[in-house]
């Protein structure tokens, strides 16, 4: 009943029906949370149609559980250098994760082996 700025306890909706009132519940709902209008019941959102081709062919794409090519549409050259930027972040990810695991347990701070030492 956001529409209407009154509360619920008002005389105003005490004449209309359940059916009325869920309509507008949900009207209000779907306003404030739009993308729950293309929720499916497995929880996916999906959205079709939007003007885009590209968009809603990887839509689709997505829908039969497949990934698509997101580079599609773009220049061959624009796309080769892409997918090397793209390889070189990976491989710097893999990098900083590998010295993580190495370095797991190890500690900068020697504050507590100066006080044992006094």
């Amino acid at each position: 009943m956001d529409k209407y700025h009154l509360p619920w306890s008002h005389d105003a909706f005490q004449q209309l029906t359940v059916l009325e009132l869920l309509t507008d519940f949900w009207e209000d709902y779907y306003r404030r949370n739009p993308v729950e209008t293309r929720r499916t019941e497995s929880g996916d959102v999906v959205y079709a149609n939007t003007g885009d081709p590209l968009i809603d062919k990887w839509e689709q794409e997505i829908a039969r559980g497949l990934v698509p090519d997101l580079y599609e549409g773009i220049p061959q050259k624009k796309k080769d250098r892409k997918r090397q930027e793209d390889s070189l972040k990976e491989q710097q990810r893999a990098m900083l994760l590998a010295r993580e695991i190495s370095a797991e347990g190890f500690s900068d701070d020697y504050g507590d082996r100066r006080k044992a030492n006094r």
